[in-house]
């Protein structure tokens, strides 16, 4: 089902199941066992540039590194965050990192649609300083004292030390503001892909996750509630994090497909 084998640009990272088909009306996970006279695959297949792919390679290989894989880190994400039993459902992951924000919808153990646009964490320090004339420090320091969740008055100030303060109604709506653009393109991403009513979203990612009152504002423009997802790990379970261990664990559990132990017994 390779239909990109020779593609000059591209090649294959990953090639997963969204779901099987059996004789045309049974939808399935996991079709071994089962008896029809035929299959049929929804299948995902994730793509690497051959430039990127050949200019790391060889990096790693100068350094000694003798084998080099590369896979798909929303993919790993998914299969890493999402239990089995949730993706039976589609999912749909918003990944807010620091300069970029990556929306993907999962189900089984593919993705059905991936996007990417280029708004992160660092876009709100950003408007603070622009807007309220500061230095970066500084509205970095004021978006860590933010919490979207109080009712403030008017006159309410964050006091950031040194005689420095910012009044927190105007703070708040610099970030709500912000807010809406992600909200909006969060929508577009799934309209584009037909799956505008899709409800099951979940965050993670540095980028949106610690803001206070970021996932309650989200909530109620994306009209669900959103949950913020952390690697299942004591004291570093951190939602940056999630990428990482995401990808750790996916190559680990390959490591451990491919040795002769694991094929005796699986």
């Amino acid at each position: 089902a390779d239909v990109f084998r020779g593609n000059r640009d591209y090649t294959v990272t990953d090639r997963t199941a969204v779901c099987f088909t059996l004789d045309d009306s049974l939808k399935t996970l996991r079709p071994v066992g089962e008896t029809c006279s035929k299959l049929s695959a929804r299948l995902c297949f994730a793509l690497a540039e051959k430039k990127f792919t050949a200019f790391v390679s060889k990096i790693l290989t100068g350094l000694g590194v003798e084998e080099v894989k590369f896979v798909s880190a929303l993919l790993a994400e998914g299969k890493y965050l999402y239990d089995e039993e949730s993706r039976e459902v589609n999912q749909v992951l918003v990944d807010a990192g620091f300069i970029t924000t990556s929306v993907a919808v999962f189900r089984g153990d593919g993705m059905v649609m991936t996007k990417t646009f280029p708004m992160g964490g660092g876009h709100i320090t950003a408007d603070l300083c622009e807007c309220l004339h500061m230095s970066y420090e500084d509205a970095d320091l004021l978006k860590g004292k933010v919490s979207l969740n109080l009712e403030v008055a008017e006159d309410e100030k964050y006091d950031l030390g040194n005689g420095k303060t910012q009044l927190c109604t105007i703070v708040h709506q610099i970030i709500f503001d912000r807010l809406d653009m992600f909200a909006k393109l969060i929508k577009r991403c799934l309209a584009e892909a037909g799956l505008e009513n899709e409800r099951n979203i979940s965050l993670t990612g540095g980028g949106l996750a610690y803001l206070k009152g970021a996932r309650g504002y989200l909530s109620r423009q994306l009209a669900t509630d959103i949950e913020v997802l952390s690697p299942r790990l004591p004291a570093v379970g951190k939602p940056e994090m999630s990428s990482v261990y995401a990808v750790c664990d996916l190559a680990l559990s390959r490591e451990r497909r491919r040795s002769f132990w694991s094929r005796i017994f699986h």
